[in-house]
């Protein structure tokens, strides 16, 4: 039987074609995030993905009081939305989309992840995407020297204006920075969920 064997760093080697939730751990997770820059690191700073789950969480816990009836489950999930990127790294969209088997490793390893925490993270798909579509404009906007127009073709109208100023803002993060949001909001959204680890 084939296996795809990863090496966490907590030192924990993991086979992701037979995942089993007791083996996620969310200090891996943030670890990795914190380390693997956005965009293939083709930025004008560093810009990790912990950080793009983080400023998103931000951004739903905001714009979605009234609509979610479940709001903290519903920032949980925007916050580990890009968990298996800890395990197969942040693969730019193009080559997502031509290689259809990374989404289906993606997709198992995503439900592990949801099992982890005990949610149904499936009813969640439309919001995230939702969001991850207005974020992927913004720090295209915010972060790429060509702003996302010729690969993209992005314009300022499709970017949220309150994450295009959040990342301006902010200073450039270092992964440990990154590391420390993440799982300050994760352990305070895992509280409020009432969730057990």
């Amino acid at each position: 039987m084939p296996q795809i064997l990863v090496d966490t760093s907590s030192g924990r080697v993991i086979d992701l074609l037979e995942l089993k939730p007791e083996q996620i751990e969310f200090e891996s997770i943030a670890h990795s995030l914190s380390q693997q820059c956005r965009f293939a690191g083709h930025t004008r700073k560093f810009y990790s993905v912990a950080e793009h789950c983080y400023n998103l969480s931000i951004i739903v816990a905001g714009a979605e009081k009234l609509e979610q009836p479940d709001l903290s489950l519903a920032v949980l999930a925007i916050l580990v939305h890009n968990a298996t990127e800890a395990y197969i790294g942040d693969i730019i969209t193009p080559v997502k989309e031509s290689a259809p088997i990374i989404g289906r490793v993606e997709d198992k390893i995503m439900e592990t992840i949801w099992q982890r925490l005990g949610i149904n993270g499936g009813n969640m798909q439309g919001l995230i995407k939702k969001y991850d579509k207005i974020a992927l404009a913004s720090e295209m906007w915010a972060l790429l020297p060509d702003r996302g127009k010729t690969t993209m073709g992005i314009t300022a109208k499709m970017t949220s204006r309150l994450l295009v100023d959040m990342i301006d803002s902010a200073p450039e993060r270092t992964p440990a920075e990154g590391r420390s949001l993440w799982l300050s909001e994760f352990a305070a959204l895992v509280e409020e969920c009432g969730i057990k680890l």
